[in-house]
């Protein structure tokens, strides 16, 4: 996909962040119910120009159909026709479904921005996309979407953390883009597990 993200004439760019939605139950579960009544209240009063759900759309243990949870949770995303983009979270495909198996879904709609990102790159979407100037056309910012996995290895134990082949890739992106735009652009990153690593804190901005 082409990105025609764009700055508004006045010069902002509104995202809405959404994370931890947790969606999960039947269509009929009166939490996931008001979870996604109150999305929508929220993309109705901040008129985005862009939506990102920060992982964990879902809870995909022990439910009986994690891609109809999946469809429910970016249904006002889909429904607003605002561009939308996503990372996964460790309980999004915990059971019965996959990450590819969800991205597919995700991709199913025109306006999602989400990409799967390169294959032989750890997790599924890695990716980003440049904000261009309202001005010039050319790209003035860029967000970066990052897979942070799901559980870390028996013998470390919790969470995931982004990989090293990640960094790498960011920080390629990262210094291709300064080349091309020649300048440093300002940009965010979107991952849903936190991490402190001084590898990636190192690089980011150069």
């Amino acid at each position: 996909m082409a990105d025609d993200l764009r700055f508004r004439e006045d010069g902002t760019f509104t995202i809405v962040q959404l994370t931890d939605l947790h969606i999960g139950g039947d269509k009929d579960n009166e939490e996931d119910l008001r979870t996604l009544a109150l999305v929508s209240a929220v993309l109705a009063a901040e008129k985005p120009d862009l939506i990102v759900y920060t992982g964990d759309l879902i809870s995909s243990y022990g439910v009986s159909d994690s891609s109809a949870s999946f469809r429910r949770a970016i249904a006002p995303a889909v429904e607003s026709g605002v561009p939308w983009a996503h990372v996964f979270g460790n309980h999004d495909a915990e059971a019965d479904v996959t990450r590819e198996e969800l991205m597919a879904i995700a991709l199913e709609h025109k306006t999602c921005y989400s990409q799967a990102g390169p294959l032989d790159l750890s997790g599924v979407g890695n990716y980003m996309h440049t904000i261009q100037s309202v001005q010039s056309g050319k790209p003035a910012a860029v967000l970066y979407f990052l897979d942070s996995g799901v559980m870390a290895p028996e013998s470390v134990g919790g969470y995931a953390w982004i990989a090293s082949d990640q960094v790498h890739w960011y920080k390629q992106q990262s210094l291709a883009l300064r080349e091309r735009s020649g300048a440093i652009l300002p940009g965010l990153a979107f991952f849903h597990i936190r991490f402190l690593n001084t590898t990636m804190y190192g690089i980011w901005g150069k």
